[in-house]
């Protein structure tokens, strides 16, 4: 049975803490915190002076938050404050699920933003929405001027909550107004599709809960659409920003039967660990062909790093981003949130990762555009000619 993992980024941070309070007595730290509380004072004291006396009035929650902000920005790039709504979007990427419509949304010029997809069994199909009607307001607040993250945000909300859309469709005499109730949508981070009868092509949009189950699943499901196992898989991970250090880990255990995947490093001894890979349900036959670009970061370069420190793949691309540290999430009392480094990592060779990012075997130009069909596109095609090569 495979090892379940530690979510690192979950509890080292707590135990940091807690560690610290039952290391020192009172009479140690007694000076230090009452030096910390004395600036905190002072602290008050400019806000409340800001408060009572500044020109115009203040929001004293923008205040705090820009302090907060402020207070962190002599740290690393990666340990960031965020606002209620940052946190709860960073708390669905990492989930996988968030409450929405089940729609897909374009911004298409003249015509603003166009529905593009309508999932079947959503809130948008029962509600009745059709591919093509354009969006023109959400809950009476216009949309022309939004950006396509600030329009998602608004669409975004809890499971069970209400929103209203005006919408226009080629025929109507005018925009119609459809109260919808959000429904709670799970994101796959896995697609994936043969290339052939030896080649199957997965690509992992993010690192999150049930990452390396969905990578599982889709590997059996070509194997069983190709009425046998699999030679060689291309494993896209452009545009892979990371997400949870134990699934990246886990997803790199698929594929490697012995050895380091990663070392994590931290100022504390108890934070150090080794996670090595398990012989257990590995995908040994397999034969890979990685692609990489600048925007393949943390969880991503983990397995990236993994696969090619152990020969186990081939990377095609460009140097990944360059990201080699860990943070876990820290929900705040008023529903904000920190995200904190607690740790960095080493590739199996004990290499940190470099801020040029992992280098690839074979360097590529990128491609003309986003988005091209598996055929079309000319990193999925040299990826699988490598493969042809090893005589798949």
């Amino acid at each position: 049975m495979r090892f379940k993992r530690s979510r690192l980024h979950r509890w080292v941070l707590a135990g940091c803490l807690l560690g610290g309070a039952w290391l020192f007595p009172w009479q140690v730290v007694a000076d230090p915190v009452e030096q910390t509380y004395k600036k905190l004072r002072i602290f008050a004291h400019v806000l409340s002076f800001i408060q009572n006396n500044y020109v115009t009035e203040v929001d004293e929650n923008v205040l705090v938050h820009d302090a907060i902000k402020g207070m962190l920005r002599s740290l690393d790039a990666h340990t960031v404050y965020m606002t209620p709504a940052e946190y709860q979007k960073t708390q669905e990427d990492t989930s996988g699920a968030y409450g929405g419509l089940g729609i897909v949304i374009f911004n298409e010029g003249d015509k603003g933003y166009v529905i593009r997809k309508v999932n079947a069994d959503s809130p948008a199909a029962h509600a009745g929405l059709l591919m093509g009607d354009q969006l023109l307001a959400v809950d009476n607040e216009p949309v022309e001027k939004l950006s396509l993250s600030q329009l998602a945000n608004k669409i975004r909300g809890l499971p069970g909550t209400k929103l209203l859309l005006k919408v226009m469709r080629d025929g109507w005499s005018g925009p119609r107004d459809i109260p919808l109730i959000r429904k709670r949508v799970v994101m796959k981070s896995v697609t994936y599709k043969l290339l052939n009868r030896k080649v199957g092509y997965l690509a992992i949009r993010s690192f999150q809960e049930n990452t390396e189950v969905e990578t599982q699943e889709a590997i059996k499901a070509m194997a069983e659409k190709n009425g046998e196992a699999l030679k060689g898989l291309v494993l896209d991970l452009r545009n892979n920003p990371g997400g949870l250090f134990d699934e990246g880990v886990s997803v790199a255990d698929r594929f490697l039967a012995k050895g380091k995947i990663v070392t994590t490093e931290s100022r504390h001894a108890r934070h150090r660990e080794v996670q090595m890979a398990s012989a257990d349900d590995t995908n040994t036959e397999i034969q890979l062909a990685v692609l990489v670009n600048r925007h393949t970061a943390s969880s991503s370069e983990i397995v990236a790093g993994a696969l090619k420190a152990h020969d186990r793949a081939f990377l095609l691309g460009e140097p990944t981003y360059g990201k080699g540290s860990v943070q876990t999430l820290i929900g705040l009392e008023d529903g904000s949130g920190l995200k904190i480094t607690v740790a960095s990592y080493n590739t199996p060779d004990g290499q940190p990762i470099p801020a040029e990012g992992i280098v690839p075997h074979a360097i590529l130009e990128p491609p003309e555009r986003d988005n091209m069909a598996l055929d079309q596109d000319p990193w999925v095609q040299a990826a699988l000619t490598h493969l042809k090569s090893q005589g798949l």
